[in-house]
């Protein structure tokens, strides 16, 4: 049985070359795909699961491309527009770790 785990990764691995694989934009793109999802069990409103649907297909879509130089673009665009947001989340962190060492004024 282990044999087989052991062949399928290695066969799973030789697909995956060439591929670009997850980063920023299709992690972010999948957690919202996950959030309208459970947003359609709960409203009773079609399009938001093929909306979701849409999102899971997409962000696949990007990990299985082997354009990875579009891809990289892709994400560094994301990145860039969405460095203000996560540097403020990110310093929030930090400070709610340290509310009773420190105060911020």
């Amino acid at each position: 049985m282990k044999q087989f785990f052991d062949n399928l990764k290695a066969n799973l691995a030789r697909w995956m070359q060439g591929r670009y694989g997850a980063d920023d934009l299709s992690r972010f793109i999948l957690l919202c795909s996950i959030v309208l999802l459970v947003l359609s069990w709960i409203l009773p409103i079609g399009l938001i699961y093929y909306i979701s649907l849409a999102g899971y297909v997409w962000a696949l879509f990007r990990m299985l491309s082997r354009n990875i130089n579009k891809r990289a673009q892709e994400n560094a665009t994301y990145l860039e527009k969405t460095a203000h947001i996560r540097t403020e989340i990110s310093q929030a962190r930090v400070r709610f770790k340290n509310r009773k060492q420190y105060k911020y004024f």
